[in-house]
C-alpha cells in the first residue's frame, strides 16, 4: 500500500544531504549579500569622496571670489589713499584722491585725508601771510628807524 509523502520519513542520509544543501545555499546567499553589500559601500565611499573635493572646490571658488572683491573694494582703494597720503606727507598738495564709495566707515577715510590736505593748504597759506607781515613790519621799521638813527648821529 502507498502512503502519501507528507506521511514519509527520510532517511538520515538524505537529511544529512538536504541540510548540507541548505547550508550551502544559505552560504552562497549570505556571500552573494556580502558581495552586494560590499560593492555598495565602495560606490558610497566614492560619492562621499566626490562630494568632499567638489565642496572643497567649491569653497576654494569661493574664497578665491571673495578675495577678488575683497580686493577691488577695500584694498585697492585703500592703496590708492595711502599713495595720497604719502604725497600730502611729503608736501604735495595736489595729490587727487581715487573716488570711492563711501558703503563702509573704512571708506569714509578719504574725507578725512581731504580735512587734513586742507587744514596744510591752510597752515602754508596762514604761514606765507605770516611771513608777509613780518616782512612788511621789518620795512615799516626800517623806515621809522632810519630817520631816527640818521637824526641821532647828528
Amino acid at each position: 500500500m502507498l502512503r502519501p509523502i507528507s506521511q514519509l520519513k527520510p532517511s538520515p542520509m538524505i537529511t544529512a544531504v538536504m541540510a548540507d544543501t541548505t547550508m550551502i545555499s544559505l552560504v552562497r546567499i549570505v556571500r552573494a549579500g556580502e558581495v552586494a553589500a560590499s560593492a555598495a559601500l565602495a560606490r558610497s565611499q566614492m560619492r562621499t569622496k566626490l562630494i568632499i573635493v567638489v565642496v572643497g572646490i567649491t569653497a576654494v571658488i569661493i574664497g578665491l571670489g571673495f578675495r577678488l572683491a575683497d580686493r577691488r573694494s577695500i584694498t585697492r582703494p585703500l592703496n590708492g589713499l595711502a599713495r595720497v597720503m604719502t604725497r600730502l606727507a611729503s608736501g604735495d598738495t595736489s595729490a587727487r584722491f581715487p573716488r570711492l564709495k563711501a558703503r563702509t566707515r573704512l571708506l569714509q577715510w578719504p574725507r578725512t585725508v581731504i580735512v587734513f590736505r586742507d587744514s596744510i593748504i591752510e597752515r602754508g597759506r596762514l604761514s606765507t601771510t605770516q611771513e608777509e607781515a613780518n616782512s612788511e613790519r621789518e620795512r615799516r621799521s626800517e623806515s621809522i628807524a632810519g630817520p631816527l638813527c640818521a637824526s641821532s648821529s647828528r
